[in-house]
């Protein structure tokens, strides 16, 4: 394959905001291995678009119309599927990867006029209560050639057995396997303390930072030096009122002196490496990609059981599990690590090798471009 033209893979992302599967992408679109693909990204003006400029990716600027609740949306459906239909034949594009759920219908469609191959790579948890119910799943399912999930907890919610299930991986070598806290927390200006127990994450309910406030009220009630920092901002409209609510339940636990809000951070392994011990409070959580970037920071991890997050962590090995949504266990177990420093050290220690045999940057990509391989071999 070398020895000929390399494939243009094309991309389709509605780009709304950098979330977990377009930082994945980006690092899939850098890495990608250029004698054998050219990849080219096709995406509405907004931050992921810019993100990729940034890095010199190929970029084409392509309105994804919102779908529902809008009279106009079928027909802004079927115009945008023509416009990516003729960009796909202008580009010459063989295969169309889809990364997100707006994007895999206009990319439905535009794979059903040019006869391309779509892979449809799922990042969420689908089925009765979750995004897009049973019926999106069961509607991909059969208009895409190939489908990717990021975890064998979203595979199992899509009603395919050909699923390939391909971790999202990070690229390591930007976390520093011997951090010294002392010296990352001078860094960012953050006061010396007994213990720093941190999370990162957009700020959405979902993700849990009232529960992670809430088991920091009770593990102040035990650690009277304890302190704690949120990192992350706020990247949908629709969340605009959340950390004002998170705000505001601070000042009402009496933590409002002993709780950073960091806001959205670009430098997150600093952030990671002035943590003792990393919480992630996300409810059906289906992968955790900052989870893997916590362990790469020998971060020893504590975290609810749900979703695909039992796949990165192993319980009692590189951090603690706990009941879904029990915040009492939660705080019981950030006491342990915080009360238990070596074996704390010990858990971030077996992450970090964890992260490095099942997570890196190389591994991943490496699968994808088999995936594509694959495609065109058939």
């Amino acid at each position: 394959m070398g020895r000929h033209q390399p494939l243009t893979i094309l991309y389709v992302d509605h780009g709304e905001g950098l979330g977990g599967a377009e930082h994945s992408l980006l690092l899939l679109m850098r890495r990608l291995d250029r004698s054998h693909f050219r990849p080219v990204l096709a995406c509405d003006e907004g931050p992921l678009a810019q993100a990729a400029r940034s890095a010199s990716l190929e970029t084409r600027v392509m309105p994804i119309p919102k779908l529902r609740r809008r009279p106009a949306g079928l027909l802004d459906l079927w115009r945008s599927g023509r416009r990516l239909a003729g960009f796909i034949k202008r580009e010459n594009a063989q295969i169309i990867h889809s990364n997100t759920m707006r994007a895999s219908f206009v990319s439905a469609l535009a794979a059903r006029l040019t006869g391309r191959p779509l892979i449809w790579h799922a990042h969420d948890l689908y089925g009765a209560g979750q995004i897009g119910g049973r019926w999106y799943p069961w509607l991909m399912s059969h208009l895409a050639r190939v489908v990717i999930a990021n975890s064998y907890a979203v595979a199992r919610t899509i009603p395919r057995r050909d699923v390939w299930v391909i971790y999202n991986g990070i690229e390591l070598d930007r976390f520093n396997s011997n951090p010294d806290p002392r010296s990352a927390r001078a860094a960012l200006g953050l006061p010396e303390s007994d213990v720093w127990i941190g999370t990162v994450g957009r700020m959405q309910p979902w993700k849990g930072h009232h529960l992670f406030l809430e088991a920091a009220r009770r593990v102040s009630a035990h650690i009277s030096e304890a302190r704690f920092v949120i990192v992350g901002g706020r990247i949908f409209q629709a969340d605009a009122d959340y950390e004002q609510q998170l705000r505001a339940q601070a000042v009402a636990a009496e933590l409002n002196d002993r709780v950073h809000f960091a806001g959205q951070q670009d430098n997150v392994p600093t952030w990671l490496s002035a943590m003792d011990i990393f919480v992630h409070c996300s409810k059906a959580e289906p992968f955790g990609r900052v989870i893997v970037e916590a362990m790469a920071a020998t971060r020893p991890v504590v975290a609810f059981a749900d979703g695909g997050v039992p796949e990165i962590v192993v319980d009692q090995e590189t951090g603690r599990l706990v009941p879904p949504g029990d915040v009492g266990a939660m705080a019981d177990a950030i006491l342990e690590l915080a009360h238990h420093r070596p074996l704390a050290e010990r858990m971030g220690q077996a992450g970090r090798h964890r992260a490095e045999a099942l997570f890196s940057a190389e591994a991943h990509v490496r699968k994808i471009e088999a995936v594509y391989a694959d495609i065109i071999q058939r």
